[in-house]
């Protein structure tokens, strides 16, 4: 019952937090959990979860209206791998209201009226038809080649193929691309600003400002390699080799040379700070009082939460959009619902799978695990 209540909140933090999050993202995990939790409070079998359910939902409600709801669905219509099928027949969905809704977004980020190149484009690429025909055939190739490599599939990859590098890109591409680079969370800012301190540190610290943003984007381009490279296990691999050869030297070896006399002390003061820390924190676990609540109680909880909610309105919609709930929005009908939200799901339940065992690997040096006679380290790495 737990796993039923709490996978699916777990896939979707671990959607909109990862760094290659998309806007098209937030819709469809949105519909997902909305779509879960209907289910589990049709669920006659499991009464108890009923309120958990409906908290959830209320939760997904209110926080859908208060996205900029415009952007995130030009995102779903702008990925060739969605276009329309995850909606519902509603009048944004027609024609008539994604070229109104492309128009207001054109006007929103370019402060100048939409070319008629971008309706004519867009009536293309809802029928597939001309140059769009193409860009069928080719997100074939995309979604196998992706599910091969393990990795999740990148809509702009679909739309740069889709026209000549170096030339003008039309209306469509030019909009299509700028919605679909959008980061939904702050992950790589983080990451950004990070790089940045790891530059600009005292003895660098006459850097220019152009010269510090070329190399962080250096060091992202050499991070993006070594991502495409899987450069990560290679890495943990030989670190792992590493630490059972240090392990059998040091048992073989009575006395450590003068010369390693200071890295010696210094290894030994991180591991008392890391003790004392492990021990603060042990005690603090220690000391706080458990209770453990039921799941009524854990209900009112969340109910509460949702009651508390600060009911913020998105200033950046424009007038004429009307926003649409969340419940309608999205077709949730079982036979329509498996053809967007199945891939949807294995993809999220992929990247999940993907962290848990880099995790474990990571954590194979925890005590209480010999790591030479690990079976899984080498079945990890190979992959």
């Amino acid at each position: 019952m737990w796993k039923s209540l709490l996978e699916p909140i777990a896939l979707m933090t671990n959607i909109h937090q990862a760094a290659h999050a998309r806007p098209e993202h937030v819709v469809i995990s949105f519909g997902f959990l909305y779509f879960r939790y209907s289910k589990l409070m049709d669920d006659l079998d499991a009464p108890s979860c009923h309120p958990i359910s409906q908290s959830v939902n209320q939760s997904v409600k209110r926080r859908w209206a208060n996205c900029d709801q415009e952007i995130f669905i030009a995102a779903v219509i702008a990925n060739p791998f969605y276009k329309v099928a995850p909606f519902s027949k509603i009048p944004l969905t027609t024609r008539a209201g994604l070229a109104a809704l492309f128009g207001r977004l054109w006007l929103r980020f370019y402060n100048k009226p939409a070319p008629l190149d971008l309706f004519t484009d867009l009536e293309k690429y809802l029928t597939s038809s001309g140059e769009f025909a193409y860009m069928e055939i080719y997100k074939t190739s995309v979604l196998a080649q992706a599910e091969a490599a393990r990795v999740p599939v990148d809509a702009l990859d679909v739309w740069n193929a889709s026209s000549h590098p170096g030339s003008e890109p039309r209306p469509l591409h030019k909009i299509a691309r700028r919605i679909l680079s959008i980061c939904p969370n702050s992950a790589s800012c983080e990451c950004l600003f990070s790089v940045f301190g790891s530059i600009l540190t005292k003895w660098r610290n006459r850097l220019s400002t152009g010269n510090l943003t070329r190399l962080a984007e250096l060091k992202l381009y050499v991070h993006e390699e070594h991502v495409r490279a899987n450069a990560v296990k290679q890495r943990l691999k030989r670190q792992y080799a590493d630490i059972i050869e240090e392990k059998s030297g040091a048992a073989e070896s009575e006395s450590v040379p003068s010369g390693d006399c200071d890295h010696q002390r210094e290894s030994e003061s991180r591991d008392d700070v890391a003790s004392q820390e492990h021990e603060g924190t042990s005690s603090i676990t220690n000391d706080s009082p458990t209770q453990s609540h039921g799941i009524r109680e854990v209900a009112q909880s969340l109910i509460q939460a949702v009651d508390e909610e600060e009911q913020t309105q998105n200033s950046m919609a424009s007038p004429q959009y009307s926003q649409i709930p969340i419940k309608t929005l999205l077709d949730y009908s079982e036979s329509h619902a498996e053809s967007w939200l199945g891939s949807f799901y294995k993809t999220a339940a992929q990247c999940l799978d993907d962290d848990l065992e880099l995790y474990q690997l990571l954590d194979l040096d925890a005590e209480g695990i010999n790591d030479p006679d690990h079976s899984q380290v080498e079945d990890m790495l190979a992959e």
